[in-house]
């Protein structure tokens, strides 16, 4: 559930200031859909998915720093929302040993040893190497990383699953080149567009976009973060949420192109 929201919550927010800034009463509704929005943010935190916190870390973090108005919501949200995960955390033993103790010791801090990826994932990606080494191109074709990852000609340790957990190793090693450099090249785009709305908020230097796109881009860029595990690039519900917001920042620069 936490990665489902995680993926959902920033479009409803970005749908809701498309929607509703022309209506009566929109500050009180705004106000509401805060405290709704903290309120899941908290759910994230609870399913235990460190995955998805990542996400929604990232994706707030930009929206944070970005958004253009709304500076007392923003910090009031940024303040509860603090205040809730610190009680969480107090309270909840077994959350906190999920995403504090566990991430703590997996990135190897405590034997003095850094790792930016669990040891099982490592293989995994060296896997996904291994098949882009076998065909640089075109890959071993979509969805295989299942098929290969007992393979001995790939296989390097004792681990195998349905998807490598990385997008961007699992399109290298099942689609080639061609297939990696299409998810490559839109998360460079999505970084660079970030970085010159980061430049015009702070500099006024350029042209910024709306916040509604602003937000739409900064959940495109927490799911497409290189260094976060990711699911399998072709699974359903994963693929929809990312082509829904793909569509909706098409139809957003389609607009604006007409006018």
């Amino acid at each position: 559930i936490g990665g489902y929201i995680a993926r959902t919550l920033p479009l409803c927010l970005a749908i809701f200031l498309l929607v509703y800034k022309d209506i009566p009463h929109y500050k009180i509704s705004l106000v509401f859909y805060m405290l709704l929005f903290i309120l899941m943010f908290v759910l994230i935190f609870l399913s235990g998915e460190r995955a998805a916190m990542g996400i929604g870390v990232v994706s707030m973090t930009i929206i944070f720093f970005l958004l253009e108005r709304f500076k007392k919501i923003k910090l009031i949200a940024i303040i509860l929302i603090t205040i809730l995960l610190g009680i969480t955390i107090s309270y909840n033993e077994n959350i906190k040993v999920r995403i504090i103790d566990h991430t703590y010791n997996q990135l190897g801090i405590e034997k003095k040893r850094l790792n930016l990826i669990s040891p099982v994932h490592e293989q995994f990606y060296l896997e996904s190497f291994n098949m882009f080494k076998s065909s640089l191109f075109i890959g071993k074709g979509p969805n295989t990383f299942r098929k290969y990852c007992d393979d001995s000609d790939y296989n390097i340790g004792i681990y195998c699953s349905t998807h490598p957990h990385s997008f961007y190793f699992q399109l290298l090693g099942e689609t080639g080149l061609f297939g990696f450099m299409f998810l490559f090249i839109f998360f460079i785009i999505t970084s660079w567009i970030i970085l010159k709305q980061s430049i015009y908020k702070y500099l006024r230097v350029g042209k910024g976009i709306s916040n509604y796109l602003i937000i739409l881009y900064s959940s495109i860029f927490g799911l497409l973060m290189p260094i976060f595990p990711s699911l399998n690039f072709f699974n359903s519900w994963n693929s929809i949420t990312l082509f829904l917001l793909l569509g909706f920042i098409l139809a957003e620069h389609y607009k604006i192109k007409k006018t």
